[in-house]
């Protein structure tokens, strides 16, 4: 894994150490903020989304590069999630992942939803399918202290949240929070939901098509054989 965390967070919230890599990235913020906000006692929240009141949030690019995650904040492959992390101050709170697939200015469509994750709890797995592009979004509906007061920065709002295959601009923006959200995302070469790396003990056996005029599969969650 290659979550970029302060060494002092790290070891509170028992991340793993990073690893070889095989083609895997980083995405989101590098949450060196939410160890300073720690420090400081300055983790934020939204004032548009009052405890009780379910929100999407995002960050805004670009997103100041010492803050950044080292693969940036939208993913530059097309691959799987496999690991993702979301700090702050509120220890309890339910979130969820959510894939956002841009359309256009604040735009962005809905793609895909990991299950439920407490905030303190221990990191556990997902296999989410994002593609080249896609931004990470967060579902949370207790206002809880999921950012960081970052200067230069800025977080897309959704209130009502954005559902899973709907599109809207987002509602409103707020600066200056920087979501403390990280992913990891794998290659998926035969595109059967699993990454490369963590998860797939074969990567020949999915259902990607065949490359024209070749046996080599296409890579990537979108080149599927129909059904």
């Amino acid at each position: 894994m290659r979550f970029t965390t302060p060494i002092a967070l790290a070891v509170a919230v028992s991340l793993l150490a990073p690893a070889a890599s095989l083609g895997a990235v980083t995405i989101g913020s590098n949450l060196f903020a939410g160890e300073r906000a720690r420090m400081a006692g300055t983790f934020a929240n939204v004032s548009s989304c009052f405890a009780g009141t379910p929100c999407t949030y995002a960050q805004i690019p670009p997103l100041p590069a010492a803050d950044t995650a080292p693969d940036g904040l939208t993913s530059p492959i097309d691959g799987v999630i496999t690991h993702w992390i979301v700090t702050g101050g509120s220890a309890g709170a339910v979130v969820k992942l959510r894939v956002l697939r841009p359309s256009g200015a604040s735009t962005f469509t809905a793609v895909g939803t990991s299950p439920p994750y407490t905030t303190g709890a221990p990191l556990t797995p997902i296999s989410l399918p994002i593609e080249k592009g896609d931004l990470l979004g967060v579902d949370n509906a207790s206002n809880a202290l999921l950012f960081a007061q970052t200067p230069q920065s800025s977080s897309y709002i959704w209130n009502p949240p954005l559902a899973d295959g709907t599109n809207r601009i987002a509602n409103a923006t707020q600066a200056p929070l920087e979501l403390l959200v990280q992913a990891n995302v794998e290659p998926d070469a035969d595109c059967d939901g699993l990454g490369d790396e963590t998860q797939d003990p074969n990567t020949a056996d999915g259902p990607c098509a065949p490359h024209p005029g070749g046996a080599s599969p296409v890579g990537g969650p979108i080149a599927r054989v129909a059904d």
